[in-house]
């Protein structure tokens, strides 16, 4: 069996190794390099290498549509399927067509709730104890192609963007292979409804209301993890990774650094509640814990965060 793969995502790699171990032919479709760094030297991705040093053919290409060349090069491969995986661009009908048996998307939801590039995040911004992974064949609607395979995935209420896209990676492996066994017989469904969309988060998502509710600071922190962070009154980022409720609430205002915890971290007050902040990164600093973080800056305390 011959695969087009259609992916930029470093987890991408996952389901390098699930075609390599079942002994399946593939050709990597990925973006070109990209300039990086200080230097800004052109570098490759991390799928584009670790295809390369596996030895798998790699086409790394930004245009799909009018490319001739690239065209004629997966033609002559001759694919039974088309699979993406976090491809992250519009694959023309010139190009989806081509495979024996259409290409199909994995997609981090249970279509056709969450559409879009951020069902992950998103799904735990919003607040869901349940997502998915469904398998779609792509038409020139985008993520509303007929139905394949689809499994129901709990979100559990310690999950950041991390654990549950890796959980939903092995998932999405599992029902790929019960997909290409059972191909023939799987009875394709139109996606019926709609649902919430996964937009894209803003630069100013990332930025921690603490006039929030705390609830929603903490499922803001899950779901942009690593990457939410508060402002310190001298005006350097300070990343929040990992942070959860602290029972006695604390008077304060909000973004007020309350209190610490010895052992455990410091307190941070919201509109509603205290929320413990157990691990942090200051810009240019490794990731530590609230502890070691705050051990040195107790000046903090009764400072207003955010601002």
């Amino acid at each position: 069996m011959k695969i087009v793969f259609f992916s930029s995502v470093n987890y991408g790699s996952l389901f390098i190794d699930y075609f390599l171990k079942n002994k399946i032919e593939i050709t990597l479709i990925t973006n070109p390099p990209k300039k990086a760094g200080r230097g800004l030297k052109v570098k490759r991705s991390f799928i584009s290498k670790y295809a390369i040093d596996a030895g798998i053919p790699v086409i790394e290409v930004e245009e799909l549509l009018n490319n001739e060349d690239f065209i004629k090069k997966i033609k002559d491969f001759m694919p039974c399927f088309g699979i993406v995986i976090g491809y992250g661009k519009k694959i023309p009908e010139n190009v989806y067509s081509i495979p024996k048996n259409g290409t199909f998307n994995i997609h981090f939801s249970l279509l056709p709730d969450l559409r879009g590039p951020e069902p992950v995040r998103r799904a735990i911004f919003l607040g869901y104890d349940k997502t998915g992974v469904t398998i779609f064949k792509i038409n020139q609607e985008i993520d509303k192609g007929d139905i394949y395979l689809q499994r129901e995935v709990n979100i559990f209420p310690d999950d950041n963007y991390l654990t549950l896209r890796e959980r939903l990676s092995k998932i999405s492996i599992e029902l790929l292979d019960e997909f290409f066994k059972n191909f023939k017989n799987i009875k394709p469904r139109k996606q019926k409804g709609s649902g919430n969309y996964a937009h894209k988060f803003k630069k100013s998502d990332f930025l921690i209301n603490w006039n929030e509710e705390g609830d929603k600071i903490l499922r803001r922190i899950r779901a942009l993890y690593p990457l939410s962070y508060t402002v310190l009154p001298d005006g350097r980022k300070l990343k929040i990774i990992e942070a959860e409720f602290f029972p006695l609430k604390y008077e304060g205002k909000p973004g007020e650094l309350v209190s610490f915890v010895r052992g455990k971290g410091f307190i941070v007050r919201s509109m509603d509640s205290s929320i413990l902040v157990k691990r942090v990164q200051l810009e240019g600093k490794r990731v530590m814990s609230g502890v070691e973080f705050i051990i040195g800056r107790k000046w903090l305390i009764g400072k207003i965060l955010g601002k």
